[in-house]
C-alpha cells in the first residue's frame, strides 16, 4: 500500500527542488511505494504520478544532511526517469552506518 513521502524525505526533495524548479510539480503529489533500508542508508521508491520536464538521471543535494549518530552526515540524490522521480537514495559520508532513525535532521545551507 502507498503512503506519503515522511518529513524527513519531503525535506530533501524540497532541497533537491530548490535547484531543479521543475521538481516541485512532481514531487508534490508523490507516493512511496516501499522502503529499503541498507546500513549505510535508504532508498525511497515512488510510484510515477506527475510528470516533470526533467531529462533521466540523478538530481543531487550540494548540502549535508546533519543526523544524530552519524559524524560525516549524509547525503542524498533522486534518480529521475522518464520525468518521473524513481526513488530517493539516501547515504552517510565515511563508513557510518544509519539506522533509519530521521528524528532530529537538519539540512545545512549550502555546501555542509
Amino acid at each position: 500500500m502507498a503512503s506519503l513521502p515522511n518529513e524527513f524525505e519531503m525535506a530533501v526533495l524540497e532541497h533537491i527542488a530548490q535547484t531543479t524548479p521543475l521538481l516541485r510539480s512532481a514531487i508534490n503529489d508523490l507516493l512511496v511505494c516501499r522502503r529499503v533500508l541498507t546500513g549505510a542508508g535508504s532508498y525511497t521508491y515512488f510510484a510515477p504520478t506527475v510528470p516533470a520536464a526533467i531529462p533521466d538521471g540523478y538530481l543531487t543535494m550540494d548540502s549535508l544532511i546533519h543526523m544524530p549518530g552519524v559524524p560525516y552526515g549524509m547525503g542524498a540524490a533522486l534518480a529521475m526517469t522518464s520525468g518521473y522521480p524513481e526513488f530517493l537514495e539516501l547515504f552517510t559520508y565515511g563508513e557510518e552506518l544509519w539506522d533509519g532513525v530521521d528524528s532530529g535532521f537538519a539540512i545545512a545551507s549550502g555546501g555542509g
